[in-house]
């Protein structure tokens, strides 16, 4: 952390520097999808690239004149390698950059130890004793920088949950992506470009608010920012009143409702086998459907008269989730020969009163044999 100095201080640094102390106008870097040793022999034949900064095992930039840097750009081309001019005006991070080093190490810099652990991509791991002072940001700027040092580091020694970018294009990111550090860790970029609305700082600020952060709220949004704001009321959905409970005639005996027999009718030929059961014939009433009756009456409360065999359990009767494991207890209870059935099983034949019952009389007989 460098104290504050007046604006003025910092115009008068760069106009002492700039102009007397320009620097080669003919340097390039050159991003490589490859790791330092591919690219060692062609730096042995080409003495003035250097290797500006090791972001990954497989990502390097080199720094050096463009003539040089484009014939090694060339070899690395012919073995597959990948390969990307940066849009830079300069050969940073190389002896080009020495003549504008010595003259910021020169600069005197009062430096204070950092209030938060700040891992150097310079050392490419924590700071201890070391000064932020002139002579670090001399070395910054003319030495490789170390990103994926640093950041392997940080995840081991912090175990960080997030990794935020701060910059107007993502590109840090995808470094930590590629390096393999940020596996677990959600990234965020705040301010993506020109493009940024606002909304990205906020979606920031709320991912971070999620995950356990605490945010000085007075400090992110100014007073005439701070309004109440009401939330929209639940919108009920009006084609089905599950709610209405309508009087209905007094129920029949439930031997009438259900009566074990009935006269004896011509039985209908067998249902080849494969046919959907919804397509079945369905089944005589009998104790089981009389008791999923008992229980769909007993959980949802409507009359008895509407509980019918074709009656739906969500778009008719108005059932949930929680009404769903009521209704299995009530069964469960109601007929203990059919033994405990999961969710699982259950979930599948919940299409009506009528699949129900055919499914736990099937479970009845199972059991039964």
């Amino acid at each position: 952390r460098v104290p504050a100095r007046p604006p003025g201080h910092v115009l008068r640094l760069r106009d002492e520097i700039a102009p007397q102390r320009d620097l080669p106008e003919d340097g390039g870097m050159l991003a490589v999808r490859a790791g330092g040793e591919p690219v060692a022999e062609l730096l042995a034949a080409e003495p003035e690239v250097r290797i500006a900064a090791v972001n990954g095992p497989s990502d390097t930039v080199l720094s050096g004149p463009r003539e040089a840097l484009s014939r090694i750009g060339q070899a690395l081309r012919a073995r597959n390698v990948d390969t990307r001019n940066l849009p830079v005006t300069h050969a940073f991070h190389a002896p080009q950059t020495a003549l504008m080093a010595e003259a910021l190490r020169e600069e005197p810099v009062r430096a204070t130890a950092p209030a938060v652990p700040v891992f150097s991509t310079r050392y490419g791991r924590m700071l201890r004793e070391e000064p932020m002072d002139g002579a670090y940001w001399a070395d910054q700027a003319a030495l490789p920088v170390l990103f994926d040092a640093a950041l392997g580091a940080l995840v081991a020694e912090t175990s960080p949950t997030h990794l935020l970018e701060i910059g107007p294009r993502p590109q840090l990111l995808p470094l930590a992506g590629r390096a393999g550090h940020a596996a677990a860790l959600e990234g965020l970029h705040p301010a993506p470009g020109p493009e940024a609305t606002g909304r990205e700082l906020a979606e920031t600020v709320a991912a971070l608010h999620r995950a356990g952060l605490d945010p000085v709220w007075e400090a992110l949004y100014a007073p005439g920012h701070r309004v109440m704001v009401r939330l929209r009321p639940y919108v009920f959905r009006s084609d089905h009143h599950f709610w209405d409970r309508r009087p209905g005639p007094a129920p029949a005996p439930a031997e009438q409702r259900y009566p074990e027999t009935r006269s004896p009718e011509p039985q209908s030929p067998a249902q080849p086998e494969g046919t959907p059961e919804h397509a079945r014939e369905p089944r005589e009433p009998g104790p089981v459907l009389a008791a999923v009756v008992d229980a769909v009456v007993e959980v949802g409360g409507h009359p008895r008269e509407r509980v019918l065999r074709e009656a739906r359990f969500y778009e008719d009767l108005g059932f949930d989730s929680v009404m769903i494991m009521q209704l299995k207890g009530r069964v469960e209870s109601r007929l203990p020969q059919v033994g405990e059935v999961s969710v699982q099983e259950l979930l599948p034949a919940l299409r009506s009163v009528g699949t129900l019952a055919d499914f736990l009389d099937d479970m009845v007989m199972v059991n039964a044999a």
